[in-house]
């Protein structure tokens, strides 16, 4: 029985293992052979005996589309008559799911307290900060919170009854007050340093005439030319009130501030004179041109000041026979008396004649012409 038992399992293998086909590397991608794959699954009949069944297994060319014609249904007489469909190849969606989840990041959506701070905020690629988050709360201490509510109660930007409100409303906006108080403090770290070490003068030079020091949000500055801007004006400006409250004394409130301010912006150039900024605030004719210089042979940091003025000419107007006098004067000591002293007489100042001016006029070879013209042909007709 047992023997018996264990032929009958034996034929039962070696007779199912019989309907496989040789698998060969010629036939890997042949379409008749799909169908004909098949899979052994053993499973035990009422007798306990385990019998081997075979299925067909429907496997898929690799970089195929996989269609309804592979389905068991079909019969293996059609599969050579279709004509297998063939994807794109692969590509990976990985990296732009990246970079969709790090814009997302970088640009969250704001949601102000007020209705009325959408028309303040800051454009969204100057939100995203250079500075670590520690590094950046440690700036943040040193933000003026004061100055900010002063500025924001001297906006004119709401029209309505209820201005009051509407600006005590802003000013409680911690979001909007957040957006500015990064940026501002950014701004500053890349300027003058994260840490509270003094400014050296060549580094205030240096940030004032533009060439920052190289720190750990330069490139991200440098990428914004409107706020790279706004910085480098605010910076001078800063430089200048420290200028002139060594020399006035210093300001008492926030409203002499923005007088100062006012002042600066309205008739005020301070920049440097290699710029050409500097050249049009010449032809805009601005009251007050302020730069700042660097003598390296002396090691001396200096200031130029230059003043709108108004300048007093004296116009006056001679007699053309007096002049005409002079000069037949002047024909007749060189021509006829031969007079070669270049200490002669005719010669000589006259506070009234402007004598040495008008000898120096006359035609040559008598005068002097300080410029000679070609000669010019002028039609009578």
């Amino acid at each position: 029985m047992r023997t018996g038992s264990c032929k009958g399992r034996k034929n039962s293998f070696s007779m199912n293992s019989e309907i496989f086909p040789d698998w060969s590397d010629e036939d890997i991608f042949e379409l008749e052979s799909i169908g004909k794959k098949t899979g052994i699954h053993p499973i035990k009949n009422t007798t306990g005996i385990q019998q081997m069944t075979t299925n067909p297994i429907i496997t898929s060319i690799p970089g195929s589309l996989e269609t309804q014609s592979l389905s068991s249904d079909i019969n293996d007489e059609e599969l050579p008559n279709r004509t297998p469909m063939y994807g794109l190849p692969a590509t990976d969606k990985g990296k732009h799911r990246l970079m969709e989840t790090s814009t997302q990041e970088m640009f969250p959506a704001v949601v102000f307290s007020s209705p009325y701070s959408h028309k303040l905020k800051v454009p969204e690629n100057w939100r995203s900060g250079p500075f670590p988050s520690l590094l950046l709360q440690e700036l943040l201490k040193s933000f003026p919170e004061d100055w900010y509510s002063f500025v924001l109660n001297l906006l004119d930007i709401f029209h309505s009854d209820e201005k009051k409100s509407i600006i005590f409303e802003v000013i409680g906006d911690t979001t909007l007050k957040d957006m500015y108080s990064h940026v501002v403090m950014s701004c500053s770290g890349i300027m003058l340093g994260t840490d509270s070490i003094i400014p050296s003068p060549n580094q205030v030079f240096k940030v004032y005439s533009g060439d920052l020091p190289w720190s750990l949000g330069l490139d991200w500055l440098t990428q914004k030319p409107e706020l790279l801007a706004l910085a480098l004006k605010a910076f001078r400006y800063t430089f200048k009130l420290m200028f002139d409250k060594a020399c006035l004394g210093p300001v008492e409130n926030f409203a002499e501030l923005v007088s100062y301010l006012e002042e600066y912006d309205k008739n005020w150039f301070i920049g440097m004179v290699s710029e050409p900024q500097w050249q049009q605030a010449v032809l805009q004719e601005k009251p007050y041109l302020f730069s700042l210089g660097y003598d390296p042979s002396l090691s001396l940091y200096t200031g130029r000041v230059l003043s709108l003025q108004e300048m007093l000419l004296h116009v006056g107007q001679l007699n053309a026979e007096a002049i005409r006098g002079q000069w037949a004067n002047l024909s007749w000591e060189l021509l006829y008396a031969t007079n070669d002293d270049e200490e002669r007489y005719s010669i000589q100042a006259h506070p009234v004649l402007l004598r040495n001016l008008t000898v120096q006029s006359a035609n040559p070879p008598l005068g002097y012409p300080i410029y000679s013209s070609p000669s010019i042909h002028v039609s009578l007709f």
